[in-house]
């Protein structure tokens, strides 16, 4: 080679710019020994208008309320828990936030389940507690996962017109996914009662909580809006 400085000055930028997706990429995660939860900041909502909760916006501290997204990780498989209000979609290149309606979310949900060894094709199982848009913003990510949704909020999800508390386009891809009807009050996701959505109605037509149960910590549950 004749000029190996310039060789290194030409590849290394692609080399730097490519090492992040390959550390993901050798990174993969492994089945747990037993049940995990991951949190995720998918972000904040900036309440425009906090009279339906009852509040004066003088009577709070903050209208911002935090976004969280949830992944299970279980000997048996995965399950994503709410994806969050913005998508991954709504990021620009060079690193700005996303923003739909009056959420902001800092960082790609597809970059924060890489960072501990998942990618969204990884993912057994997609579930929300409810359809409203600030809980289904990633579910097209999810397309390739078994969805599990109780009829209810299946049919507000896919009805016509769509509901103005949602986001059609989000999810859209979920409607030719594996699809499993969610019928118990409680549904068993792996079998040994450590997973458990929880039938919890009002909030939305089929709104639900999830119930963990870990070996260090004991239960948990993740409400949702309820």
């Amino acid at each position: 080679m004749r000029n190996p400085r310039r060789f290194l000055h030409l590849i290394l930028p692609a080399l730097l710019a490519t090492a992040p997706l390959m550390t993901a990429q050798q990174r993969r995660a492994q089945p747990p020994q037993s049940a995990r939860l991951y949190v995720f900041d998918c972000g904040s909502l900036n309440i425009p208008d906090t009279s339906p909760y009852q509040l004066k916006k003088e009577e709070l501290a903050t209208t911002y309320m935090s976004v969280p997204c949830f992944l299970v990780a279980h000997p048996k498989g995965t399950m994503i828990w709410d994806t969050g209000a913005v998508p991954d979609t709504a990021f620009k290149p060079g690193g700005a936030p996303g923003t739909l309606r009056y959420a902001t979310s800092k960082r790609p949900l597809t970059a924060q389940l890489a960072e501990i060894g998942y990618r969204p094709a990884d993912i057994t199982y997609v579930t929300f507690s409810h359809f409203h848009w600030d809980h289904v913003g990633n579910g097209n990510l999810f397309a390739g996962s078994t969805w599990l949704v109780r009829k209810p909020e299946r049919d507000v999800m896919f009805s016509d017109p769509p509901s103005p508390r949602t986001e059609p386009a989000n999810y859209s891809a979920l409607r030719n996914s594996k699809t499993v009807i969610v019928t118990n009050d409680d549904h068993d996701v792996f079998g040994d009662g450590t997973v458990v959505l929880k039938a919890t109605p009002g909030h939305s037509p089929a709104h639900q909580v999830l119930v963990l149960k870990f070996a260090k910590t004991g239960p948990v549950v993740v409400s949702g809006d309820l």
